[in-house]
């Protein structure tokens, strides 16, 4: 979806946004699986990844469709607050 229609999600749900960001999909990168799992954790997936094909099939399939289409996808990030409720 839009960046615009996940605000109107929000808002209509009762909510003001007051931060949004947009960074590129970099999911399943390895940059990216190190930053956010950290270096034994990072170890942790590609081992999993070793073991099991049917789950690295799955994996890189998915990583796969991320880079086709990475002009289409991006990770986004709002931060919203419940309006108060009027009594």
């Amino acid at each position: 979806m839009k960046l615009a229609v996940w605000r109107a999600l929000l808002t209509d749900a009762g909510f003001d946004v007051v931060w949004q960001g947009t960074a590129p999909m970099r999911l399943l990168e390895p940059s990216r699986l190190i930053a956010d799992e950290g270096p034994i954790g990072f170890a942790r997936f590609a081992t999993n990844m070793i073991r099991r094909p049917e789950a690295r099939r799955r994996v890189l399939a998915m990583r796969n469709s991320f880079r086709a289409h990475k002009a289409d996808l991006s990770a986004v990030a709002m931060v919203a607050v419940k309006r108060p409720t009027q009594r």
